[in-house]
């Protein structure tokens, strides 16, 4: 199943969600379309698999104790370098997530959740604040996949800092 899964995500990247075929992913695992779909009936079936344990693994980091902006700017650090290329498939291709049937209702819910912890309120400053701090970890990871997550990760934190109190 990891290996349809690897696949699946190469593809995805390489090719967009809407133009890759079951097909393509068979050939890219080495297996056949046959296979693959005795595991994942449809395409949908596959971004579920690959997209859904991060948002899982976000919704559990919210559901934390005592969780303050500091801790969770960390912990999705962390999250979000260990699944590096499931987060550059949601930032490149991000329609394909939002029209899927059971990630997309879990986007808006899940994000505002995030922006809450970040301090956002109704008042816009800290809302951009608490944005600009994840759009830093977001796009810094899928668009830098260069450079090695050891490395990133401090620098990365202090720029989502900055973003997140006003740095300028």
């Amino acid at each position: 199943m990891n290996k349809i899964r690897d696949a699946a995500l190469d593809v995805f990247l390489d090719r967009g969600y809407q133009q890759a075929t079951m097909a393509d992913v068979a050939e890219r695992a080495g297996v056949t379309e046959a296979e693959v779909r005795e595991v994942f009936t449809h395409k949908e079936d596959l971004l579920e698999a690959i997209l859904g344990p991060g948002y899982d693994d976000v919704e559990a980091l919210l559901d934390s104790d005592d969780l303050r902006p500091e801790v969770f700017l960390e912990r999705y650090v962390d999250l979000a370098l260990a699944d590096r290329k499931a987060l550059t498939l949601t930032m490149v291709d991000s329609g394909a997530t939002v029209a899927h049937p059971t990630l997309g209702p879990r986007i808006r819910p899940l994000a505002a959740r995030m922006l809450a912890v970040l301090g956002a309120t109704d008042d816009e400053a800290s809302q951009v604040h608490a944005w600009a701090a994840l759009a830093t970890i977001e796009s810094t990871i899928a668009f830098q996949p260069g450079i090695e997550a050891a490395r990133m990760r401090a620098p990365l934190l202090a720029a989502a800092r900055g973003a997140l109190h006003g740095a300028t």
